[in-house]
């Protein structure tokens, strides 16, 4: 069971989206919104607790209230909603442009387990995202060029990658290894054999 965590603004029909979409995988829903809560947000999060109330039956509800003028104490506050032991939804679908960001920066910061969504605005589709990908790793200039390779090629067998690129093996497994740990590779097999495949981060980087 999963916690989901949706930023709120004026209007809460992109939370309560959420909250049907992710209605049976989740035990908690945390709500974050602005303070000082102007009169229509305290509006829209009433709607809010009334649907959850009404449709979520015995799902643990938080509303964390966070200025986020005060940008260093705001993602403090943020980051303290999310824990190793559990795993997140985060929905940045609404509110303050400026919430919206401390809250992307607190749960990438925290390294807790999860994904980000965001509903689109004509509501014609949603996007999720990793955490990782505002998490980058550094790569050496060799990671970078058997990376480039095998995204190149799709999927590629060891063999192929050491003879395509003319380095030792040893030194070939040693970078592979450090590219499946950075999870921008990984290992399948296929009829009998070893490839390697890229991962979506892996191609954005590339």
């Amino acid at each position: 069971m999963r916690v989901l965590v949706a930023t709120l603004g004026f209007d809460e029909k992109f939370a309560i989206r959420a909250l049907m979409r992710h209605s049976d995988e989740i035990r908690k829903v945390v709500i974050v919104i602005a303070e000082p809560v102007e009169e229509r947000a305290a509006k829209a999060l009433g709607e809010v607790e009334k649907f959850i109330k009404l449709y979520l039956e015995g799902k643990s509800v938080e509303v964390i209230k966070v200025d986020p003028s005060s940008v260093y104490d705001a993602i403090v506050k943020l980051k303290n909603i999310f824990s190793a032991f559990e795993e997140y939804i985060v929905n940045i679908s609404g509110g303050m442009r400026a919430l919206i960001v401390e809250l992307l920066i607190a749960f990438t910061l925290s390294r807790a387990r999860g994904i980000i969504e965001i509903e689109l605005e004509n509501f014609r589709g949603l996007i999720s995202l990793p955490p990782e990908i505002f998490m980058l790793p550094p790569l050496s200039s060799e990671e970078y060029k058997i990376l480039r390779e095998i995204v190149s090629r799709g999927r590629v067998s060891p063999r192929e990658l050491i003879k395509a690129l003319d380095i030792p093996r040893s030194t070939f497994y040693k970078y592979m290894r450090n590219l499946v740990s950075k999870k921008l590779v990984i290992t399948r097999k296929e009829d009998k054999r070893t490839v390697y495949e890229a991962t979506k981060i892996a191609r954005i980087m590339v």
